[in-house]
C-alpha cells in the first residue's frame, strides 16, 4: 500500500500544480470581457407581460460600461417597441449591476460561465417557472445605437467633444449632417474657450477597429438642444 502511494504521489502533485496553473477563476473576474475583443455579449428571449417576447441583448465592455437593447416584439398594437440604454456596470459578488437611465439598476445573477439570469428590481430571484436567462454569444455585438444621450459638450482644436453623463466617457463628435449653428450657439453660451455646456442629442457609436472597448467617436444624427446650467452631477 505504501509503495502504491509513493508511486501515485507525483501524479497527485502534478494534478494539483496543473489545477493551480490553470487559473481557477476567482469571483472578481467572473464577468471579465473576452480578452480578444474586450467585450462580452449576452442574448436571451425573456417573458413579456404586454408583448409576445422581449428580446434582450446586453454587451459589457472592459472599460466598465455597458450597452443594452430591448425589443418588445408582438405588442397588442401590432408594433415592436425598441429601447436602448447605456451606462456603467459593476460586479457585486455573483451579481452584475447595471446603472443606466432607470431609477432602479438592472441586475443579473451569474448562473454559469455562459449564462446570466435577470433578477427583480431589488436584486432578488424572480419567482416563476418561466426562463429569465440570457446567454453568452460567440460573436460580440457592439450595439452602436442610436441612443438618446445627455452630456457635456465642448469644442477644442476645431473639434467637438461630448462627455456622456451615464458612462462618464468623452467622445469626439462627428455630425451626420453638418450644422454650423451648433458652433455658433456654443460660442454664445461660453465665457472661456473649451468650456463645457450640457447638451442633448441622438447619436450612434462609430466603432474603432483597434480597440474592443467601444468607440472613440459619436455620430450625431440629431443635435436636440443645449441645456445651459445643466451638469452630469446626480
Amino acid at each position: 500500500m505504501m509503495r502504491f502511494l509513493s508511486r501515485m504521489l507525483p501524479v497527485f502533485l502534478l494534478l494539483f500544480v496543473a489545477g493551480c496553473a490553470g487559473g481557477l477563476r476567482m469571483p472578481e473576474d467572473i464577468f471579465a470581457p473576452d480578452a480578444r475583443t474586450g467585450v462580452r455579449t449576452y442574448y436571451g428571449e425573456l417573458p413579456c407581460a404586454e408583448c409576445r417576447v422581449q428580446q434582450l441583448t446586453l454587451t459589457l465592455f472592459d472599460n466598465g460600461t455597458f450597452r443594452l437593447n430591448r425589443v418588445y416584439s408582438g405588442q397588442r398594437n401590432g408594433r415592436d417597441r425598441v429601447e436602448a440604454d447605456l451606462g456603467r456596470w459593476k460586479q457585486d459578488g455573483e451579481r452584475i449591476v447595471l446603472q443606466g437611465s432607470s431609477d432602479f439598476p438592472l441586475q443579473f445573477r451569474r448562473v454559469s460561465a455562459s449564462e446570466l439570469k435577470l433578477l427583480d428590481q431589488m436584486g432578488h430571484e424572480i419567482v416563476s417557472h418561466l426562463d429569465y436567462s440570457v446567454f453568452l454569444t460567440s460573436i460580440p455585438d457592439f450595439l452602436p445605437g442610436p441612443y438618446l444621450v445627455q452630456g457635456m459638450y465642448c469644442e477644442r482644436g476645431g473639434n467637438a467633444y461630448f462627455r456622456e453623463c451615464r458612462t462618464g466617457l468623452e467622445y469626439r463628435l462627428v455630425f451626420e449632417n453638418p450644422d454650423p449653428s451648433v458652433s455658433r450657439k456654443y460660442a454664445a453660451l461660453v465665457t472661456s474657450p473649451g468650456a463645457e455646456v450640457m447638451a442633448a442629442l441622438r447619436a450612434r457609436f462609430m466603432l474603432r477597429r483597434d480597440s474592443g472597448s467601444g468607440s472613440d467617436n459619436l455620430m450625431v444624427r440629431k443635435f436636440i438642444s443645449f441645456l445651459p446650467g445643466g451638469s452630469c452631477a446626480p
